[in-house]
């Protein structure tokens, strides 16, 4: 039970990074913390290896995503980005 619960509580501190935080470096942590979660989460539950490497490149193609949005931006637009 255990190993459902460690992964579970550690996904929600990683969505909580992500929903309400609003700095790109809280985020960029977030996710990285729910796909680690993901992992042992999904070991647990008896899936195969190959899909928690899909759950990695996911998690890379997002924080890709969200950090080509952030060069998007102007240096003197930072102060909006934090909200």
């Amino acid at each position: 039970m255990i190993e459902i619960i460690g992964p579970a509580l550690l996904f929600f501190v990683g969505l909580y990074a992500v929903a309400i935080k609003k700095d790109l470096v809280r985020m960029v942590i977030g996710i990285i913390i729910m796909e680690f979660s993901l992992e042992p989460f999904l070991v647990a539950m008896g899936e195969k290896r190959g899909l928690t490497v899909f759950v990695g490149l996911a998690a890379v193609i997002l924080l890709i995503a969200l950090t080509s949005q952030f060069k998007e931006k102007n240096v003197d637009n930072l102060k909006e980005l934090k909200g």
